[in-house]
């Protein structure tokens, strides 16, 4: 499958969990043809991973809301136990309810994630970023962040 991927130049991909493998599998599960549920996904898309990361980027998005925020850790040592430590990139997004897919009181307001995220990347870090940072949340949430970190008055933080 890689060297398929590769023949069509594709270099990147990104690839979506919803949190640990109870929450993400609950989120997303497969499909059988008569529409029922037929199985999980997390450790098939982690395998997947672990298959294709050395010969293409690999960036994890994790879609966050209140209901599996103080969860991403799980993923984070997950991905440290199967060999994926610094070489995968990994970031938060936010769920919001534009599709109707989060119960809009457990989606975060920008302000909120903006606190949230900067939460997550003050704990040690274990997977670091193979490109510069994209900023989507900093230009989504910009306000809300430079209000934030006035608010924090922390030397340690700065927007570059």
């Amino acid at each position: 499958m890689v060297q398929r991927l590769k023949a069509c130049q594709i270099t990147f991909c990104q690839i979506t969990l919803d949190g640990p493998p109870d929450i993400h599998d609950n989120r997303r599960f497969l499909i059988d043809r008569s529409g029922k549920k037929a199985g999980p996904t997390f450790h098939k898309i982690l395998e997947n991973i672990k298959d294709i990361h050395e010969d293409i980027h690999v960036n994890i998005r994790v879609n966050v809301d209140k209901t599996n925020i103080n969860r991403v850790d799980e993923i984070l040592d997950l991905l440290e136990q199967h060999g994926l430590k610094n070489k995968v990139g990994f970031y938060l997004a936010p769920v919001d309810d534009s599709a109707s897919s989060c119960v809009n009181l457990d989606c975060f307001s920008s302000y909120e994630f903006s606190g949230e995220e900067l939460q997550v990347y003050r704990c040690p870090y274990v997977v670091k970023q193979k490109q510069e940072p994209r900023c989507d949340s900093i230009r989504y949430n910009a306000k809300h962040l430079m209000q934030l970190l006035h608010e924090v008055k922390s030397a340690e933080l700065s927007i570059i």
